[in-house]
């Protein structure tokens, strides 16, 4: 195993490259996938609309701006793959990135289409 302290040769930082970049594609597609989940259900049922959400006994009722919260994640996740050091990834991370970034963007939408879901069957769409 590498030393976390070796540094990267030209090779590694230009494959980190181009993981980064698609990282940022499939974030953007994520993005662009949850925004318009999100504006479908906004303009599809009433703005006060609540799903009820449980914890420890209690009942809260979720409002539709919850909706925003997969596209801020993105968001997030947009910001912190920009910058100089983008493509300085190592290859455990890297591989970690091409596995990881896909199975988290595929779960993300699922929750998006869930709350999407929970809000037409509310609204009794």
């Amino acid at each position: 195993m590498a030393s976390p302290n070796r540094s990267l040769t030209d090779d590694e930082i230009a494959k980190g490259t181009v993981v980064a970049t698609w990282v940022r594609r499939a974030l953007v597609a994520g993005l662009a996938a949850s925004v318009a989940v999100a504006v479908v259900v906004a303009f599809s049922v009433p703005l006060d609309t609540t799903i009820s959400y449980r914890r420890n006994s209690t009942d809260f009722g979720l409002p539709i701006v919850a909706l925003l919260l997969v596209p801020v994640i993105f968001v997030v996740g947009l910001f912190k793959s920009r910058g100089p050091d983008a493509g300085k990834v190592p290859t455990a991370e890297r591989h970690f990135l091409m596995v990881g970034y896909p199975i988290f963007i595929v779960l993300a939408i699922a929750a998006q289409l869930y709350f999407a879901r929970q809000f037409f069957d509310a609204a009794g769409a």
